[in-house]
């Protein structure tokens, strides 16, 4: 008798902590913190997002790179509307648009961080229109960028 009553003593008490845990103040709901157009600087559409090897985010948006350090949003302009972005091993940050794609170059100085967009555009046939860079792969054999026809491997040189 005294077994049964520990064993729903334990599981009454089981059941009430989870149920107490399950209510906190957010009521089971993640925190959001939404931002709006005018704070961002940008564009209000987003198509990709990376951390780099810091933490700061970038967002492939489409008025270009959208970088947000935990403190304050900075937009890098690539010239086009940014479609995908994506991270190789070195950290190095990788970026596909509308017929160009290319990466970032960042130096750290003791102002400010510098970030540039350098395409490498010149390395494909002007003849060759690839349209939106949708998907951007960083393997370690290189670096792939897919658009709807033409699939590219970026290996450094």
């Amino acid at each position: 008798m005294s077994w049964k009553f520990f064993l729903l003593l334990v599981s009454a008490l089981f059941i009430y902590s989870h149920a107490f845990a399950q209510s906190g103040s957010n009521n089971g709901f993640p925190l959001i913190q939404n931002y709006d157009t005018q704070i961002l600087g940008a564009q209000p559409q987003n198509w990709d997002a990376v951390a780099d090897t810091n933490g700061v985010l970038f967002f492939a948006n489409q008025g270009g790179i959208l970088k947000y350090d935990g403190v304050q949003w900075r937009l890098i302009d690539i010239g086009e509307r940014s479609v995908s972005i994506a991270k190789n091993l070195d950290g190095t940050l990788f970026v596909g648009g509308i017929n160009d794609l290319g990466y970032l170059t960042r130096s750290n100085d003791a102002e400010s961080i510098n970030d540039q967009y350098i395409s490498l555009r010149s390395l494909i046939p002007d003849s060759i229109n690839f349209g939106r860079v949708w998907n951007i792969l960083a393997h370690k054999t290189g670096v792939y960028f897919q658009s709807d026809r033409f699939v590219f491997r970026y290996d450094g040189s």
